[in-house]
């Protein structure tokens, strides 16, 4: 069985959020609260550009980071 991670990232082009391409990785968690205190730590206005999404260990990432089905785009409230 795989490990699930959560990965928190933030997506840097300025494309349409179905077509993002390229993101930064800010960090690989074992759980997804994890990931948000992370995420409180960083300080930016642009909240609504970072993301988490869990993935399966050994699983390759594409680009099209924004196609996972499972991805939860976050904003101010999600700061812990």
């Amino acid at each position: 069985m795989a490990m699930a991670l959560w990965v928190l990232g933030e997506i840097i082009d300025e494309t349409p959020e179905d077509e993002s391409s390229i993101w930064n990785l800010y960090g690989i968690f074992f759980d997804r609260d994890d990931a948000l205190r992370a995420f409180g730590h960083i300080h930016t206005k642009k909240t609504e550009r970072f993301f988490v999404v869990p993935v399966n260990a050994g699983e390759v990432i594409w680009d099209d980071i924004t196609k996972f089905p499972e991805i939860e785009m976050l904003s101010q409230n999600n700061i812990c």
